[in-house]
C-alpha cells in the first residue's frame, strides 16, 4: 500500500484546511493547533500551495491572539508556541521581524517559569523543566541575553545531580513528579514522555550540541552513564509481560505490562541508550540500546499494548502505531539493522489496515477509550500525538524524498537522534 501514501498524506493536509474551527481549543503543540501548523508547514515544502500557508496563519493568528490564556510555560504550553514559531522562521515560512516581539514575550515568560520546576524537581520534556531548556536552545537567538541560556543549560547538570537519587556507588535515578496522580510520585518512570530515558537523551543532546564546558561534560557523562546502568540492573527483576521493562518501579500489577509506544516503553530506553552509546563512544550502551530495540521488534499488535479491537488499532503518534512505525524507522535509518527495517515494514501494515481513501481523513481514528476497557471508542481526532496531524507527519518525513526542512521536527519528541 506504499503508493497510497502520497494520496493519503494529501487526504490528511486537504481535511485539515476545512475543518480547521474544529481543531482542539488550546495552541498546545502537543494537543492544539501549534502540532497542526507543525505537520502542515512540512507538507507545505512538499506541495507548495497557498492554501496551506494561509490555513497556517489562520491558526497562528488564533494561537497568538489566545496566548495569554495559555497556563503553563512548558512545552505543552507557551513554550511549545513559542518553537513552532521559531520553526516557521528556521523553515522559511515566517519572517523573523515578525514573531520576534512574541519570542521574547514567550522568552521571558519562560524563563521566568524555571526556578519553579527547578525547585520542585519537575524535570518533564512534555509538562517541565526538560521542555523549557529544548525551547530556550532552540529559540537562543531571540532571548534577550543569548549568554543567559548557556548558563541555563549548565544548570541542569546541577539540577539533575541534585534531584537525582543514589541506589548504589554506580547507579542512581529520578523519581517520577507532579504526575497528577500522587500515587506515581513515588516511582521512577522508565518512559520517554515523562521519565529517565527523557533525561538521558536531554543530557546526550547537551553533549552533541556542545553547550557545556569540559567539566560540564564529565558530570554529564555520569549521570547518563550511572542511570543507564541502573535502567540495566532492573531487567529480569519483574514479571513484566511481553517486554523487557515495566512502565514504573516499583510497578504495580496494573503497570507490569511493557508498551510499544513514544511515550512509555521498551523503545523509548533503547532509544535513549543508542543515543547515549554514540555521543559517549561507549560500545556497551550502544550495543545495549540496539539489543532492547531488536527484542521490542519482534512484537506484533496483539501484545504491543497499544489499543486494538477486531475493527482497527490506535493510530497515534504518542501511544499507537504510527508512533512505533516512526521510532522504527528512525532506528533502522540511524543503524542499518534489518529487524528494524523488517519492523518498520510489518507497523506500516498495520496501521493502513483500515484505511479508506475516500473518506475524509482516510478513515484515520484514535481510541478514545482507555487501554484496559474491553469495548472501545474511535474517533478522528487531529492533534500531533494524538491524531491525524502526527499521522501526516509521519507519513511526510518518512516517505517523501522532497522538500526536507531544515530543522528535525522530532526534536520536540528526543527523536532526532
Amino acid at each position: 500500500m506504499n503508493y497510497l501514501i502520497p494520496e493519503i498524506t494529501r487526504n490528511i493536509a486537504d481535511n485539515l484546511l476545512s475543518c480547521q474551527e474544529k481543531s482542539e481549543n488550546t495552541g498546545d503543540i502537543f494537543s492544539g493547533k501549534a502540532g497542526v501548523i507543525l505537520f502542515l508547514a512540512n507538507y507545505y515544502h512538499i506541495e507548495k500551495r497557498n492554501c496551506y500557508v494561509n490555513t497556517i496563519f489562520e491558526l497562528l493568528n488564533s494561537t497568538l491572539n489566545n496566548l495569554q490564556n495559555e497556563k503553563s510555560g512548558s512545552m505543552s504550553g507557551v513554550a511549545g508556541i513559542g518553537w513552532i514559531l521559531q520553526y516557521l522562521v528556521n523553515i522559511g515560512i515566517l519572517d523573523k521581524k515578525e514573531v520576534y516581539p512574541y519570542l521574547q514575550q514567550i522568552n521571558t515568560a519562560v524563563v521566568s517559569s524555571l526556578n519553579q520546576d527547578f525547585d520542585a524537581g519537575y524535570y518533564d520534556l512534555m509538562h517541565g523543566y526538560i521542555g523549557k531548556l529544548i525551547f530556550l536552545m532552540d529559540s537562543n537567538e531571540y532571548s534577550k541575553k543569548t549568554s543567559n541560556v548557556v548558563k541555563f543549560v549548565e544548570e541542569s547538570i546541577h539540577f539533575f545531580q541534585q534531584t537525582s537519587i543514589r541506589d548504589c556507588p554506580q547507579k542512581i535515578f529520578w523519581k517520577q513528579t507532579n504526575f497528577g496522580d500522587i500515587s506515581f510520585e513515588s516511582k521512577a518512570c522508565l518512559g520517554m514522555a515523562h521519565g529517565i530515558p527523557s533525561i538521558i537523551s536531554f543530557l546526550s543532546l547537551l553533549l552533541e550540541e556542545n553547550y557545556l564546558t569540559n567539566d560540564k561534560k564529565k558530570e554529564a557523562r555520569i549521570l547518563i552513564e550511572q542511570s543507564c546502568e541502573w535502567i540495566l540492573d532492573k531487567e529480569g527483576k519483574y514479571e513484566v509481560k511481553n517486554g523487557l521493562f515495566p512502565t514504573f518501579i516499583p510497578p504495580n500489577e496494573a503497570n507490569l505490562d511493557s508498551f510499544l509506544a513514544w511515550c512509555y516503553g521498551d523503545l523509548g530506553i533503547a532509544i535513549s541508550f543508542i543515543r547515549a552509546g554514540k555521543v559517549l563512544s561507549n560500545k556497551r550502551l550502544y550495543k545495549e540500546g540496539i539489543r532492547i530495540a531488536t527484542h521490542a521488534a519482534q512484537r506484533q499488535l496483539k501484545n504491543s499494548g497499544i489499543s486494538h479491537d477486531l475493527s482497527r488499532s490506535d493510530i497515534t503518534l504518542c501511544h499507537g502505531s504510527f508512533g512505533i512505525l516512526y521510532q522504527f524507522h528512525l532506528l533502522y535509518k540511524k543503524t542499518r539493522v534489518q529487524a528494524f527495517k523488517m519492523a518498520r515494514e510489518y507497523w506500516l501494515g498495520i496501521s493502513l489496515s483500515n484505511i479508506s481513501i475516500d473518506e475524509p481523513f482516510c478513515n484515520l481514528k484514535s481510541c478514545i477509550s482507555s487501554r484496559k476497557s474491553k469495548a472501545k471508542e474511535w474517533e478522528t481526532l487531529y492533534s500531533l500525538l494524538g491524531g491525524v496531524s502526527g499521522v501526516g507527519l509521519v507519513l511526510s518525513s518518512i516517505y517523501s524524498h522532497q522538500g526536507s526542512t531544515s530543522q528535525d521536527w522530532a526534536r520536540i519528541l528526543l527523536l532526532d537522534f
